[in-house]
């Protein structure tokens, strides 16, 4: 009697279809090398084979006399259908045959296939040495296009990186072609453009659409799919225009039973496959978000294909928004992992995965195998779905620390970082010994301040005026740095402040993205946040809502007050949609020169007019750039949640007082009011965050002093950076007998 289902993988990614053979009355045969994988507990049969092995699983089934019980193989989220095809090609030839398999595991034979049936492909060249590499990185850049490098067989990103340079080139081949089971490799054009992940089945030649989503990349030049939601919320035409290249590509490649996967891309209006795989997909989309979303359960229904019978899958539509999101900590030994308990708590948090544990040694992610763990959870709309998740990462930490002896991870060293940044300003920054706006004077554009630069430079100089007088008699051992933002917990009292126009300002050789990119994940890994800005130029904003999206909402969207009200809606908008935790507005950017430049209206904007801009959120309103009590109220009274004080960092104009000198004034004018107060404008370490915090702020902004760690050093800079202020902060709490952030508030500063 047939009664056995194999399964080739028994990974979490197979967990949800072992569970569905058992459910549909069937048993299973589990095949894994890793004979402690989850699969390999709740599986009727399992066998420690390497699931690439496929002599020795028809052989194994053989000998056991198991192949005449087997009515199908199947798998879901791995590349091995060449194994699967092997098998059903004894026990069910009509499913897909070897050939085929083949062809969608081979990304070169794939590509080839689809080029010679007119599918749009990325421009591409096989490559088994470097010198052809080379060739064809050549070819492609004198075509003015962007370049990866990737094996022809394999999965999950590995060895897949774009080449800027071609001096890269041979680190890049190398780790390519070792992850290459055959040592060839592809060299193709990258495409811009927005990214989709499509699953299907398809049952006598019939494809069946089951499921759209928006895919999210990070961590370049690697290609680290960091999550995806589910469904798309590419405008229709878009959706068409993969979906009809999806569907010619799977009748092109011979699938006429069974499942496909695709990696689409949509660039200058047509269609092109990055992928296709003859399976559904992993990264929990067919297993989760999918039957999430729709109700759908697609195990069954992929299983029933394999057996030869009609999917259930008929018209359906989309009940939720699903959303799956990579956890991805900072690298080193993980020390502790706390929260997961209470993060799957949370409404419309599904599932909280957690994949390592104490002692594992977590790396920066070069593929989809480099993640800690994964969130999943729902919503009714796309904006409540992102919120749920964003949510779940709050309580959600892994803890690492690094070795000082350790040889795996490598991080760059202080003289290292300051140096990298000289040269990466391209003289926009001196990166001087202190920075306090003396040789910057006058660079606007530029990193330095307005005119004269005599507010920048009174910025610092006003900090060094006040004293703190320390205590050394008292029981303070332990101190805790943390405040609470927004319903948010920090690690200390001190956020990033915006900085935006690296092409403007900062010497054009750092783009926008990465600097954003490289601030944010640095204040999270640190236990605080950045806020991101609004350029000069119209559309740069985005590159800071995506900042925003990437990284869990974890992000502050500061706005321009432009004339045109509509503009900053527009932004506080796709804010809200990418999950952001505020939003604000630097009243202060009305007269500044580079929107002048850039020919951008902008205007101060009355109390009316910025109560009704506030009102048209519902998330908590920032109001930065204030320097008079007036403000201060008016700004309250508008709405505002939180007010900085601020003087752009002695950008507006060179005739203004430092913002610590203005601080006392506003602090008073609003004491007892439910508002946050912030300030920014010349801090350098923990002891001016201290002296503003005594004087009454709430957290501190720190701009230029990150920016240049970002510059020198990316992620690892700012967070070194930052965790040097946070132990400052720490230290001399100490020797002020302060316990906590608000024991500071007792404490007098001297002038």
């Amino acid at each position: 009697m047939k009664e056995y289902i194999v399964c080739i993988g028994g990974g979490l990614l197979q967990v949800k279809l072992i569970e569905e053979i058992s459910k549909m009355g069937y048993k299973s045969i589990v095949f894994d090398m890793d004979s402690s994988c989850p699969g390999s507990k709740i599986a009727d049969l399992f066998f420690p084979i390497s699931t690439r092995d496929y002599e020795n699983i028809i052989r194994t089934l053989k000998e056991k006399e198991l192949i005449d019980k087997v009515l199908t193989a199947i798998t879901v989220g791995t590349d091995m259908s060449y194994t699967v095809a092997k098998i059903n090609e004894i026990v069910a030839p009509f499913l897909v045959s070897p050939e085929v398999a083949e062809k969608t595991t081979n990304k070169f034979l794939m590509r080839e296939t689809l080029k010679e049936n007119g599918i749009n492909v990325p421009e591409f060249f096989l490559c088994t040495s470097l010198n052809e590499a080379e060739e064809a990185f050549r070819n492609l850049k004198s075509k003015g296009k962007r370049v990866v490098i990737k094996p022809v067989d394999n999965m999950g990103a590995r060895g897949v990186r774009e080449i800027t340079k071609e001096e890269e080139l041979k680190d890049a081949f190398v780790e390519a072609i070792n992850y290459s089971l055959s040592k060839k490799i592809l060299i193709e054009e990258f495409l811009e453009g927005e990214e989709l992940s499509i699953d299907a089945i398809v049952y006598k030649g019939d494809i069946i659409i089951t499921g759209v989503a928006d895919r999210i990349i990070e961590y370049p030049p690697y290609f680290v799919e960091t999550g995806h939601i589910m469904p798309t919320n590419l405008p229709n035409d878009k959706v068409e225009l993969a979906l009809n290249e999806f569907k010619m590509a799977i009748e092109k490649l011979g699938i006429q039973n069974g499942a496909a996967k695709g990696d689409v891309k949509v660039s200058n209006d047509k269609a092109y496959i990055g992928e296709i795989a003859s399976r559904l997909s992993g990264g929990f989309m067919s297993t989760h978000t999918f039957p999430y979303s729709t109700g759908i359960n697609l195990m069954r229904n992929i299983l029933l294909i394999h057996l030869g019978k009609e999917p259930e899958v008929g018209k359906y539509e989309y009940k939720y928004t699903a959303v799956e999101r990579a956890i991805i900590p900072y690298k080193g030994t993980i020390k502790s992992i706390e929260g997961v308990e209470e993060a799957k708590k949370l409404e419309g948090v599904k599932d909280v995965i957690i994949k390592v544990k104490v002692g594992d040694e977590i790396s920066d992610p070069k593929n989809n195998l480099n993640k800690a763990g994964n969130i999943i959870a729902i919503g009714k709309t796309r904006e409540e779905a992102i919120r749920n998740v964003n949510r779940a990462i709050n309580p959600l930490k892994i803890r690492t620390e690094t070795p000082q002896n350790s040889t795996k991870i490598i991080l760059p060293k202080e003289e290292e970082i300051l140096q990298t940044a000289r040269i990466r300003f391209n003289k926009a920054c001196y990166v001087c010994k202190e920075c306090n706006g003396e040789a910057c004077r006058g660079r606007v554009p530029g990193i330095g301040g307005i005119g004269t630069g005599e507010t920048f430079v009174e910025n610092v100089r006003a900090l060094k005026k006040y004293k703190l007088n320390l205590r050394y008699i008292h029981d303070v051992v332990e101190v805790d740095t943390r405040i609470n933002f927004l319903g948010l917990t920090l690690e200390m009292p001190v956020v990033v402040s915006p900085i935006t126009g690296t092409q403007t300002n900062l010497g054009g050789l750092v783009n926008e993205l990465e600097y954003i990119r490289s601030v944010m994940k640095g204040a999270i890994y640190s236990g605080t946040i950045a806020m991101v800005g609004d350029s000069a130029t119209p559309q740069k904003y985005r590159l800071g809502i995506r900042g925003i999206f990437e990284n869990f909402g974890l992000g502050i969207g500061i706005y321009k007050p432009r004339k045109n009200e509509e503009e900053i809606l527009k932004r506080i908008r796709e804010a809200e949609e990418a999950g952001a935790i505020a939003v604000g507005m630097d009243i202060d950017g009305a007269a500044f020169i580079t929107m002048k430049m850039k020919n951008q209206d902008v205007e101060p904007k009355s109390f009316e007019k910025l109560r009704n801009i506030i009102s048209n959120t519902k998330l908590p309103f920032v109001v930065k750039g204030v320097m008079t009590k007036e403000d201060a109220i008016l700004a309250y009274k508008a709405g505002a949640k939180v007010i900085m004080v601020s003087n752009h960092g002695g950008r507006v104009n060179d005739s203004m007082p430092a913002t610590i000198d203005v601080l006392p004034e506003i602090v008073k004018a609003l004491r007892g009011k439910n508002v946050m107060i912030g300030i920014d404008g010349g801090f350098r370490s923990g002891n001016d965050v201290i002296k503003a915090l005594c004087m009454g702020a709430d957290f501190v902004g720190i701009g230029r002093p990150v920016a240049i760690y970002a510059f020198g050093g990316g992620i690892d800079g700012v967070k070194m950076y930052l965790e040097k202020i946070k132990s400052e902060i720490r230290d001399t709490m100490k020797l002020l007998g302060a316990r906590t952030i608000k024991d500071l508030r007792k404490v007098k500063v001297l002038l």
